[in-house]
């Protein structure tokens, strides 16, 4: 109704419309369906995930993403919170294409010794693991390879375990620890990273890589802290073939993509998977 100068009232028919510029619908966009194709599908990462839906990374945690897992297979605590704090989006893309296969006849999931390694890693309901996807200080131990890799005489004969210590700022025991793996507080058991370099165990060098042409030239010298590559009793893999040093089973022809090349470590302690990633770029 308009007032009218006279006194007098019309009505006039009024239509529009208007756009929505809402950047949510309502609860249903952060349904499961809509979480698994950010997180997983897509390979975004958990923050990112939240932000976009406006909620909390401890809402999606707990209401949408660990239930998700389990229903399909992911059991473990270890596996679960590794697989959503992967800094490698392409772990969990995988382990969606696998999953899902039975959803959708027209996916093919590739398989290799790899992706077998990702699948049985993950579904491993006895898994053993930190609540990140790297539970552990690594960033050392790159320095520690870094010194044992510097020059061949140093490669071949390696160097005093005090020498090491001295240089690291640790003690001879926790560089030992690197060539005996060592049951951890955080609910794993650390890999080997090194080897004793003579038989009266005062030395440690980096252990040589065994595969093919990089037998007798080149070493295990890049530290890759993932549950699917400790699951071969190493923390390390061979820069050139990408490959760790263990012999038996599908491990010589288990090789990692190259984005396994980058450096990653734990983010410390005091922190919750909740409110933020456990695994960070290494800062060294």
């Amino acid at each position: 109704m308009l007032p009218l100068a006279s006194g007098a009232h019309a009505q006039l028919p009024l239509t529009g419309r208007i756009r929505n510029v809402r950047t949510r619908t309502g609860r249903n966009l952060a349904n499961t369906d809509t979480v698994v194709r950010y997180l997983f599908e897509e390979g975004r990462e958990l923050t990112a995930t939240a932000d976009l839906l406006q909620v909390t990374r401890a809402t999606l945690l707990k209401k949408r993403v660990m239930p998700w897992l389990v229903a399909n297979g992911v059991t473990s605590r270890g596996a679960k919170c590794a697989l959503v704090d992967h800094p490698i989006a392409e772990v969990r893309q995988e382990l969606h294409r696998w999953v899902t296969r039975a959803a959708d006849d027209n996916t093919k999931s590739t398989t290799s010794a790899y992706t077998e390694r990702l699948r049985s890693t993950y579904t491993d309901p006895s898994l053993s693991w930190g609540d990140a996807a790297v539970p552990d200080d690594t960033a050392w131990i790159s320095e520690a390879l870094a010194l044992l890799t510097v020059d061949t005489p140093t490669r071949r004969h390696g160097l005093p375990i005090l020498d090491v210590a001295l240089a690291l700022g640790k003690t001879d025991d926790e560089v030992r620890e690197l060539v005996k793996p060592q049951r951890r507080s955080g609910g794993f058991t650390r890999p080997a990273y090194l080897t004793y370099a003579n038989q009266a165990k005062t030395h440690v060098k980096a252990i040589p890589c065994p595969h093919d042409r990089c037998r007798g030239r080149r070493h295990a010298d890049h530290v890759t802290l993932f549950p699917e590559v400790a699951a071969s009793g190493y923390g390390v893999i061979c820069s050139h073939c990408r490959r760790t040093p263990a012999e038996d089973g599908a491990w010589p022809t288990t090789q990692y993509p190259t984005t396994y090349l980058g450096r990653w470590t734990s983010a410390g302690g005091g922190g919750s998977l909740r409110e933020a990633p456990r695994t960070i770029p290494s800062p060294r």
